[in-house]
């Protein structure tokens, strides 16, 4: 990872990627570098890819929370606001204390219908 980590800082994303993509293939029960994968797709705005690499990951590790957080945020950025209430819970069930999960939470849900704090 550190390779794509200087690719980056050096403005070589592409690159970046590719390794990544190469890292993910040649170590596949390392979450993080998938991880590092689907949000460096997230942030390149290529969110149908890094939304399957989150859901990939949710399917290899259902116990780790940030996927779930990270894939509603990019579901909630695309309108699909529904499932990514239910994700943001899901993070919850699996570590009630995670601040960002619950904060988005709270975000994506204050103004809906029945929820706490709508009107």
């Amino acid at each position: 990872m550190t390779l794509a980590l200087a690719l980056r800082d050096r403005g070589k994303s592409t690159e970046m990627l590719d390794e990544l993509l190469a890292a993910v293939k040649a170590f596949p029960e390392d979450h993080q570098f998938r991880m590092t994968l689907a949000q460096t797709l997230a942030d390149r705005g290529l969110d149908d890819e890094a939304i399957a690499q989150f859901r990939e990951m949710i399917r290899l590790w259902p116990n780790l929370p940030d996927p779930y957080n990270n894939l509603a945020s990019l579901l909630a950025r695309n309108g699909q606001d529904d499932e990514a209430v239910f994700l943001l819970r899901r993070a919850l069930q699996i570590d009630p204390a995670y601040t960002e999960a619950r904060t988005n939470l709270e975000t994506l849900t204050k103004d809906r219908p029945g929820s706490p704090g709508s009107r």
